[in-house]
């Protein structure tokens, strides 16, 4: 691979770790913000903003994605970045929570460019280069989880949180600058002529029959619900039971060890996510996210919950790498930017569902319930993701690498 992609590679894996620091830098403390900033003190209110931010999401990213196969992916880059900084600026001046609402659906019409980064990444790199890209996708997505909530704390704790979308404003202008000095155009021909040479053809499980779309989709979906249900109230469970005895600032740095853990897993992730295995890894991640999710939910011993958080934390990532590479290992190179935003759409309604659902089951059960009922769905989740082996095309695309393993 020449220097201009590396290049180009790296610029974008900035470019994404800015983005999710903006995007979490709230997020562990929306209930707290809400009361601070415009005081609203009721609970569902954080859910009815998660919804509409990921409603937002799940209308805008196909659009871009399909833009993106016929505009120039730069300037769809340069818009999103531009118009991004702009509705940052505004928002620090937003004098209650509507205004603040309405220029965040604003804000994520211009941000849902972003969806576009990863696949393109993906298809800069090749199929050689595939299992690595995708473990330094973790490593780089969750680092900038972990840090955001680390400055997340500092910044709920100031006179005006609002300060906190300068600081977003000015990482889109910095994205914008990388981009423009050093971005290289993307050369997608040659990297399609590169991934030609692969000894095993690559069978596009969409374009093979489309009928599979929602079944596969589905599987994202769930995965997207479960892990995002335990989300909004997190930090509220584990600073309002007793028996743990943490403190917000601790909330925060509990919140974030799934992140932390998720970095560690780069190493495994490149060398054990090889095709043949990614059955078998997401078979045991699953298993082992269910028992951690339900041993969160229930225990009353903080160092098992922090055992169980690490653990849990180490195979998010695996398992999510491991659908996201049988997703690129199937599909037509040339297709990777659609079928990801396609399946990323899939994924965006679960995001949609999970904080409403979340915060019907803290008013109705306890902050913990979202853990409990995340645990029981990733079991069923499993069960169901098999009983698509039943499909003669799915089977052919697990079965195929096996062979060849």
């Amino acid at each position: 691979m020449n220097n201009s992609l590396n290049r180009s590679i790296s610029v974008l894996f900035v470019c994404t770790f800015t983005y999710i620091f903006s995007e979490v830098l709230l997020a562990p403390f929306y209930p707290v913000f809400f009361e601070k900033v415009f005081g609203v003190e009721d609970l569902t209110y954080t859910g009815f903003y998660i919804f509409i931010c990921r409603m937002t999401v799940v209308v805008t990213a196909p659009f871009w994605g399909f833009f993106s196969n016929k505009l120039n992916i730069k300037t769809l880059l340069y818009c999103g970045q531009i118009c991004s900084a702009l509705v940052c600026v505004f928002m620090t001046f937003t004098q209650n929570v509507t205004q603040f609402t309405i220029a965040t659906v604003i804000l994520l019409l211009f941000r849902s460019s972003f969806v576009i980064l990863y696949p393109l990444i993906i298809q800069l790199g090749g199929e050689q280069r595939r299992e690595t890209i995708a473990g330094t996708y973790q490593a780089v997505f969750h680092s900038g989880i972990v840090i955001s909530s680390i400055a997340g704390i500092w910044i709920i704790q100031l006179e005006n949180p609002l300060n906190a979308f300068f600081v977003v404003a000015l990482l889109d202008i910095l994205q914008f600058a990388l981009c423009w000095f050093f971005l290289e155009d993307l050369p997608k021909k040659e990297v399609i002529a590169n991934d030609s040479k692969s000894e095993t053809k690559t069978t596009d499980i969409l374009q093979s029959n489309w009928a599979l779309i929602p079944a596969i989709g589905v599987i994202g979906l769930l995965f997207q619900f479960i892990h995002n249900l335990v989300r909004p109230y997190f930090v509220s469970y584990v600073t309002e039971a007793d028996y743990f005895g943490t403190t917000l600032t601790t909330g925060g740095i509990l919140f974030a060890i799934p992140s932390v853990m998720a970095i560690a897993a780069l190493p495994f992730i490149r060398s054990y996510a090889k095709p043949h295995r990614i059955p078998m890894l997401y078979t045991i991640g699953s298993l082992l996210l269910a028992v951690t999710l339900l041993v969160q939910g229930s225990t009353n011993s903080l160092s098992l919950f922090v055992f169980s958080r690490v653990i849990y934390g180490f195979f998010l990532a695996v398992t999510q790498a491991a659908l996201e590479l049988y997703l690129f290992n199937n599909s037509d190179p040339e297709k990777i930017p659609l079928n990801y935003t396609l399946m990323f759409a899939f994924a965006n309604v679960g995001l949609v569902l999970s904080p409403l659902t979340a915060s019907h089951l803290v008013e109705e059960y306890s902050f913990a319930s979202p853990l409990i009922v995340a645990a029981v769905l990733s079991v069923f989740t499993l069960a169901y993701t098999w009983s698509l082996a039943l499909n003669p095309v799915l089977a052919k695309t697990v079965t195929r690498y096996q062979r060849s393993a």
